[in-house]
């Protein structure tokens, strides 16, 4: 069985997804049971796997028992998503606040396996911090995509909402603002910009105590470029998700994909590397690969051009929001003409 002893774990959050192949665990149960001397649980045998510095990988009662709530956590969140929509096919995958803790789970787990990078020779403690980092944000743009369909709610429910919005329960309790972070039905960019605030919370210590200050404001700087852009993304997507046109949503994932993946593939067919062209690079979804080579003006201009999109995309949000809303509440109370009956 020697030819399945192997350790595939490199010490950075992709680490995770080795959680959900149980094969991993077939050199310990084949060795359990095999008449040879070597113990399977020695470190010869064992995945070197660690989780807020914990050896998981060290027994196999300890890496099974975490693999069994892996899955049971993530089979938890996608009942949730499921037994939602077969109550009401209408509804979001998640409501707002379930987004909260799925967000919360999420970035717990995966920086367990970020906090103790591989060191080689020629890579110094907070560089691996650093790209540790890097690989967590980009598991978080797969989420935060992910949210985004989860938390967008379409035309007509939009519709009914910008109606009836002065009659919920939570516009008269908290305002607008308990309803868009709280509301079954309201926009979700207010939702995705408080599950950014979620992850950042949670991020942000670790970032202020690695040992060193060389990468500190470049990976703080990264997760601000990299929230604005998950926010313009929602944005985008709610906007478009208020058009008339049929198969809006395929309109709105194929936008929000070519602007994740239009920018890299054209700068790196131009060979504009984010080592040499930082400033450039700063205006994609992978912002994180330029940030450290960019100058403090370049940074602060992208966030203020970002920013500045931001604002229009949702003024404009906020505008059609209101028009769809006077147009169906017209409608609504105009008079309907009587059917003569000859």
């Amino acid at each position: 069985t020697q030819f399945l002893h192997y350790n595939s774990t490199t010490n950075h959050p992709s680490d995770w997804l080795m959680l959900f192949n149980p094969a991993i665990l077939l050199p310990y149960l084949i060795d359990s049971f095999s008449l040879s001397p070597n113990s399977p649980f020695s470190d010869s045998h064992s995945v070197k796997l660690l989780w807020f510095y914990v050896p998981i990988g060290a027994k196999i009662w300890s890496f099974a028992g975490f693999i069994v709530l892996n899955f049971g956590l993530w089979s938890y969140w996608i009942w949730q998503g499921l037994n939602r929509c077969f109550h009401n096919p209408k509804a979001t995958l998640l409501n707002k606040g379930q987004s909260y803790r799925l967000t919360a789970c999420f970035e717990v787990v995966l920086l367990g396996f970020a906090l103790n990078p591989n060191l080689p020779d020629w890579k110094n403690h907070s560089q691996a911090l650093f790209e540790n980092f890097q690989m967590l944000l980009v598991f978080n743009l797969l989420l935060f995509l992910g949210l985004i369909v989860a938390l967008s709610p379409h035309r007509q429910t939009l519709q009914d909402w910008a109606r009836y919005r002065h009659q919920h329960k939570s516009i008269r309790k908290g305002g607008i603002l308990s309803d868009l972070i709280w509301g079954k039905n309201s926009p979700g960019v207010v939702a995705v910009g408080m599950n950014l605030a979620i992850a950042s919370t949670i991020l942000s210590p670790w970032i202020l105590l690695w040992p060193t200050s060389e990468y500190k404001t470049p990976a703080l700087l990264a997760l601000l470029l990299n929230a604005t852009m998950i926010i313009f993304y929602a944005s985008v997507v709610q906007l478009m998700l208020l058009m008339k046109t049929p198969k809006r949503a395929i309109w709105a994932a194929g936008t929000v994909t070519g602007f994740i993946t239009l920018p890299p593939m054209v700068l790196s067919f131009l060979s504009m590397l984010p080592s040499v062209h930082s400033h450039v690079w700063l205006f994609s979804a992978f912002s994180w690969a330029s940030v450290e080579y960019a100058a403090g003006t370049s940074v602060a201009i992208a966030l203020v051009t970002q920013s500045l999109a931001l604002v229009l995309l949702n003024l404009q949000l906020t505008r059609q929001l209101r028009k769809v809303g006077e147009s169906a509440t017209k409608t609504l109370l105009s008079p309907r003409p009587l059917a003569v009956i000859e």
